[in-house]
């Protein structure tokens, strides 16, 4: 599936609302290239910051399905950051119109705080075992001249809830589904996303 027509998805309709200039550029990006599509294999899935804007996801609940590291950690310890950042991870949108492999993006882990999150989460025993997944959340946050501030909330839940959160957005029932308590959550605001509770029309965009 390319840009374009993610775009025209139930979920990219509602949630995305790209502007006209984006999606002429993305237009010709994709035109004619059926490698770079919105599936793992064969070619990568679109990238925030550079296929997409990272507003477009900001307030949406995502699932974690691929966490990429390239520094080290240890303790409370992080390597210096690598000219691409601390890692990347993979993250599934909750998008009922298309295949599970199909909902993948990638984003950049930019802040050291975010890295030390995910992380942390990834040493969860369920996480390790299967028994429990991990929910993102990407809140837009700047600082001066555009730098990164820690933005990327997360949370452990046991498997099963990312699916059930999916079928009620299926059935156009996000504000039905009732999120269970969190296991355990990284947050790196004050601001309280888990568990959510207004549904898929959270506005996480902070100027």
């Amino acid at each position: 599936m390319s840009a374009e027509e993610f775009s025209k998805t139930r979920i990219g309709k509602t949630y995305l609302e790209p502007d006209p200039q984006e999606m002429s550029r993305l237009r010709e990006k994709y035109r004619g290239d059926k490698s770079d599509s919105m599936t793992d294999t064969p070619g990568p899935p679109p990238m925030a910051g550079i296929d997409f804007r990272w507003e477009w996801i900001a307030g949406l609940h995502m699932r974690l399905r691929k966490f990429m590291p390239l520094v080290k950690i240890d303790g409370d310890i992080v390597g210096p950051r690598t000219i691409l950042g601390y890692g990347f991870i993979n993250a599934e949108l909750p998008n009922p119109d298309v295949q599970p492999e199909q909902r993948i993006i990638s984003l950049r882990i930019q802040h050291k705080s975010d890295f030390k999150s995910i992380s942390n989460a990834h040493l969860d025993r369920g996480v390790r075992s299967g028994a429990n997944e991990l929910i993102i959340l990407y809140e837009h946050r700047r600082g001066l001249f555009g730098t990164p501030k820690p933005c990327i909330h997360v949370a452990g839940y046991p498997v099963g809830t990312w699916q059930g959160f999916v079928d009620a957005v299926d059935r156009y029932a996000p504000a039905e589904f009732r999120w269970p308590p969190p296991l355990f959550v990284y947050e790196p605001t004050d601001w309280r996303v888990f568990p959510p509770t207004k549904g898929l029309n959270q506005n996480a965009f902070r100027p």
